[in-house]
């Protein structure tokens, strides 16, 4: 997972496909700034490599995570 700031409140997460990838994918990101983990937040699914999280809070520093699905109830394990 590799995040970039595309502005002052807003990151663009990029990530691979998982191995063995079973199926089509979908992707869900978690993100919260690294100073209160109980703010997490997640995306909702898509079936992309990267995404734009907007409305973040300026000069905060956050963590992300990703974790495949694949429609079927089955998700893997969140990424670190």
């Amino acid at each position: 997972v590799a995040a970039f700031a595309s502005s002052g409140t807003a990151v663009r997460v990029f990530w691979q496909t998982p191995v063995p990838a079973n199926g089509v994918p979908t992707y869900t990101v978690a993100y919260w700034p690294q100073a209160d983990p109980s703010a997490r937040l997640e995306t909702t699914g898509t079936n992309a490599l990267n995404t734009t999280i907007s409305g973040l809070a300026p000069l905060t520093e956050y963590s992300f995570s990703v974790r495949a699905g694949n429609g079927d109830s089955l998700l893997s394990p969140w990424s670190e």
